[in-house]
């Protein structure tokens, strides 16, 4: 870069200068996972915001950067170490070169809970039952402790599991029995004692409002019979009797619940309860 000027130049100690400047080049850091398991491996940031593997798994940095490197497990994993450019439980990089490290993950010892059918109908008094199986994973070999709970409009059926304790690669018998349960089945118009008192009542009422009305002996009779007949058919109905209607079918949830140590897990079984 050159200056020029029309005057004299009085200093010429400050006529030139200097700068340095230093290219680095850029290095590639690469991550990935391996095991069982699952987790997530991440760095601070470089060029970019940083490694997250997860969904970035590489980034750049400057030649000579120093990178920490973290392993966090999800749950039901457990991190087992590094691999590649890091060895051991720790990673700590010096980016003097493109470097790839690989991250291990193992899954923990758990179960899984397997029902046959998630639906199960029975009718009042009867009873039903279905085999649920347990299933280890990635080596479990503890005993799990099962039990049910039965949730709806009381009353509620009763559930009950035999055996209550199973090793994984087992099964359990889940039975769910309903009672006679007519409070809860029949029909909503039989409970109500408004609509049979109506039912007593108005043709009494309507009775005395003929004699009131002062009609003849002979007309009188005849509403009168009139007026027995219906009472003779809904009378029965008011009582509670006589009644061909069906009772209405109840949903409840069974929750089957196995628990081994620090491990819980639960499954769900609808029931239906008919007539």
């Amino acid at each position: 870069m050159n200056v020029t000027a029309d005057e004299i130049d009085l200093d010429a100690t400050n006529n030139s200068a200097t700068q340095l400047n230093t290219v680095k080049a850029v290095r590639t850091l690469t991550a990935a996972k391996a095991g069982t398991g699952s987790g997530t491996v991440t760095s601070g940031p470089g060029l970019g915001n940083g490694l997250n593997c997860g969904n970035a798994c590489s980034e750049m940095f400057l030649d000579g950067a120093v990178v920490q490197l973290a392993a966090s497990p999800d749950p039901n994993s457990t991190f087992d170490g590094w691999s590649g450019a890091c060895t051991g439980d720790s990673c700590v990089l010096t980016m003097d070169d493109d470097k790839s490290v690989t991250a291990t993950f193992d899954a923990l010892p758990d179960f899984t809970m397997n029902p046959t059918s998630a639906n199960l109908t029975l009718p009042q008094g009867g009873q039903t039952s279905e085999p649920i199986s347990f299933i280890a994973v990635a080596g479990f070999k503890g005993n799990i402790a099962v039990t049910c709970n039965v949730s709806g409009k009381v009353p509620v059926p009763t559930c009950s599991v035999s055996p209550s304790s199973v090793s994984a690669g087992s099964s359990v018998t889940l039975q769910v029995a309903a009672p006679k349960m007519s409070a809860a089945l029949v029909p909503a118009i039989l409970e109500s004692s408004e609509t049979r008192f109506a039912a007593v009542c108005v043709p009494f009422a309507m009775i005395a409002c003929l004699f009131d009305l002062g009609l003849d002996k002979k007309r009188a009779k005849t509403w009168m019979l009139c007026l027995l007949l219906l009472m003779a058919s809904i009378i029965p109905a008011a009582c509670g009797g006589g009644s061909s209607s069906k009772p209405t079918p109840q949903s409840y949830e069974v929750t089957v619940t196995g628990v081994s140590g620090s491990i819980t897990h639960t499954i769900t079984v609808n029931v239906t309860v008919g007539q």
